[in-house]
């Protein structure tokens, strides 16, 4: 039977708009985990962590899962530090970060760093900006404590002192550059024009040699002209 009650509770019943296909599937986060790469001691400590801090923001890892792949991305002589910790210890990042710089950091190479300093010269292939970068890196290790200011004005002072070129190192010094960017620019520059005189003066002789054995040429046809009238005759 018909119940006209159930009627009018239908005809109550609030109207919600039926979601179509691209309301009810919601798109999922992404969720792309960028591993870092294995240390075996090789590379700089300071600039490996520096990237493996941000890729744990990246993926957004807690301290305990940022502690686990970084023991899970030691190899060679690093993982084997792994066995002067105790169990907790190898799961704890600050333990890690400690022993690894004790063993791999800048501060226990510092004079070994600051030797190489000294003695570092530009490389016959080697181009400008590869000679700054190389110079900025050993001085950030030769002297990891210091502050930024001083390790800027020596890194600039190290990378006119390693250049071969005197003409080069003295008008670097002339210009007075305020930091080893500057320094860098300028002698791109200067190393720049240097090439294209020396090129363009390459080019002069060549034109010049090319003039005068026309010229030879010429001569030694009139020569050979003359000769023949003097046959004929």
């Amino acid at each position: 039977m018909y119940n006209i009650n159930q009627n009018y509770a239908v005809l109550d019943r609030p109207k919600v708009p039926r979601l179509t296909n691209s309301h009810t599937h919601l798109p999922k986060s992404s969720n792309v985990t960028m591993k870092p790469q294995l240390y075996e001691g090789d590379e700089d400590l300071d600039e490996y962590l520096a990237q493996f801090e941000i890729l744990a923001e990246i993926n957004g890892w807690n301290y305990a899962t940022k502690s686990l792949y970084l023991a899970g991305s030691l190899k060679g002589g690093a993982r084997a530090l792994l066995n002067e910790l105790d169990k907790e210890s190898r799961k704890d990042y600050n333990s890690l970060v400690k022993v690894l710089d004790n063993r791999y950091g800048s501060a226990e190479k510092s004079e070994l760093f600051r030797a190489k300093l000294q003695t570092r010269m530009r490389g016959k292939e080697e181009s400008l900006p590869e000679l700054a970068q190389s110079i900025k890196k050993l001085t950030r290790q030769a002297y990891p404590s210091a502050q930024s200011t001083i390790t800027s004005v020596l890194a600039l002072e190290h990378f006119i002192d390693a250049l071969q070129d005197a003409d080069l190192r003295l008008r670097l010094r002339e210009s007075n550059p305020k930091s080893i960017h500057e320094a860098e620019t300028l002698a791109v520059r200067l190393e720049t024009l240097k090439l294209a005189e020396r090129q363009k003066g390459r080019m002069v002789r060549q034109a010049d040699s090319v003039q005068t054995n026309a010229k030879f040429n010429t001569e030694l046809n009139d020569d050979k002209g003359e000769d023949l009238k003097s046959i004929k005759k």
